[in-house]
């Protein structure tokens, strides 16, 4: 049988836990094969529809029925799979193993599931990869080593036609845009601060970016780089952050209300385990009716106080999530503004601090280093995708928090 999808390697630049990070298989305590409707890439599914094709007749009466094409088809989305009802498992999963991968090769998945949990970029020529951290393994990787985030360059094998290569975008060139993105990263490595004061530096940052590409005769980026970075080291940041007040109750309300949004969403018993602890967590009662405003702000106020001592085990969990996040987003150009790519990064921090901090609201029993990780597991399978980033956009607007500095308010504990 011939090779549907061809690979080939290359030396790309990588964080250290990419380099290291191997698909543990069964032994993994999630499967990738679960609680999404898989995409089918077009080249795909025509060799999987192909009635010349010699597939096994259990393997043919799948591809048969349990794809349907999407109602607005793309080449890399063009169907979906047809998941189980109860379980909500891929068809294709069978003993915890693909049936496509095990009977006619690798080279035969669609691009979806080969690639995961892998993102590979080229910009000016440059190969790059980094995770999603809804796989398990990767998210170890990413979150409990100090060194997660140095950088190296090793050998990877990818497949040419998924590469997302990074064109010039808002009139910035190529060159332009990188070092844009460096100094982000490097502004979110800083120490000395926390992730909070971090982000809020970032957001300042992000709104002038937004400020200059805007005016008829912007000013280089490179004089925007050096203003910034004198208004760093000057203190002028400093003042800004001094100035920031804590709004548990706004967070607690806005994130309780992205929280809840996606609850019934979790797809697999592990994960319903861990929402219906955030639920207990936070005040809800045997009828499942969660508390008024008031306690529910007070229960995640003690969640936040309790917090470091449960990061203690993971002391790099927060900054590391962050600095993942960035990384995969090619931030701050991963959205329409560099502003709404920063409120992207705010949302998925502020609703997975407030799923931490639910469960750490127990000052007796603070939950373990595994728990922690299930909980970002969880976080990273149901809410860290685009249509919760919209939701989060027009909850800010409907709140009155649209503005820059309110955004503020929702990062210090």
């Amino acid at each position: 049988m011939s090779i549907l999808h061809r690979t080939d390697s290359c030396t790309a630049l990588l964080p250290l836990y990419v380099s290291r990070f191997r698909c543990i298989g069964a032994d993994c305590e999630d499967t990738c094969c679960s609680g999404w409707d898989i995409a089918i890439d077009q080249k795909s599914l025509e060799a999987y529809v192909d009635p010349a094709k010699a597939y096994p007749p259990a393997l043919r009466s799948l591809f048969n029925n349990k794809l349907r094409i999407e109602s607005s088809p793309s080449r890399e989305k063009y169907a979906s799979t047809i998941n189980d009802p109860c379980t909500n498992d891929c068809p294709f999963l069978q003993e915890r193993w693909c049936a496509i991968h095990r009977d006619i090769g690798e080279d035969k998945l669609s691009n979806t599931c080969f690639n995961y949990p892998r993102f590979t970029r080229d910009i000016l020529g440059n190969v790059e990869q980094s995770l999603t951290l809804s796989c398990p393994e990767a998210a170890r990787q990413a979150l409990l080593n100090a060194d997660a985030f140095d950088f190296v360059e090793a050998e990877i094998s990818v497949r040419p036609d998924t590469i997302n290569v990074i064109n010039e975008k808002w009139g910035i060139s190529l060159h332009e845009m990188n070092e844009i993105r460096i100094f982000c990263f490097q502004l979110m490595r800083m120490e000395g601060l926390q992730t909070w004061e971090k982000l809020a530096a970032l957001g300042a940052f992000c709104r002038e970016l937004d400020r200059v590409i805007k005016e008829e005769n912007p000013p280089s980026m490179a004089n925007l780089l050096e203003n910034f970075q004198f208004a760093m080291e000057s203190g002028e940041i400093a003042k800004m952050l001094s100035r920031i007040r804590p709004d548990p109750v706004s967070q607690a309300k806005l994130f309780h209300t992205i929280w809840k949004s996606r609850r019934e969403q979790a797809r697999s018993s592990s994960r319903q385990m861990v929402q219906d602890a955030i639920a207990q967590a936070l005040g809800q009662d045997r009828e499942n009716v969660l508390p008024g405003s008031d306690a529910l702000a007070e229960n995640y106020r003690q969640g936040l106080k309790n917090l470091p001592d449960a990061l203690a085990q993971t002391p790099y969990l927060l900054d590391h999530y962050v600095l993942n996040e960035v990384f995969r987003d090619f931030f701050p150009f991963g959205a329409q503004s560099a502003y709404q790519n920063y409120l992207g990064i705010v949302f998925r921090f502020g609703t997975l601090r407030f799923m931490l901090s639910a469960m750490s609201s127990d000052a007796r029993s603070l939950p373990g280093r595994d728990d922690l990780m299930r909980t970002v597991g969880v976080f990273c399978r149901i809410y860290q995708y685009d249509s919760l980033a919209e939701l989060f956009n027009q909850a800010l607007k409907e709140v009155g928090w649209d503005r820059l500095e309110d955004v503020y308010g929702l990062l210090p504990p």
